[in-house]
């Protein structure tokens, strides 16, 4: 991150992202991405079966 004054008002500091920032923020939202796909997805029907059993309370 770079922290600049702005020119347009003194009591200000502009935030912005560097490069390096913005190329870190990419990476983090694609695996924030896969995971969520990973989380979110249905099960398949192997592992669904697999731990399901009528005596389990969920």
């Amino acid at each position: 991150m770079r922290r600049e004054p702005d020119p347009g008002d003194r009591r200000r500091n502009v935030v912005s992202l560097t490069p390096a920032g913005r190329r870190r923020l990419e990476r983090l939202d694609t695996l924030v991405a896969d995971a969520q796909r990973e989380l979110l997805a249905p099960p398949s029907p192997r592992s669904s079966s697999a731990n399901w059993s009528p005596c389990s309370p969920f």
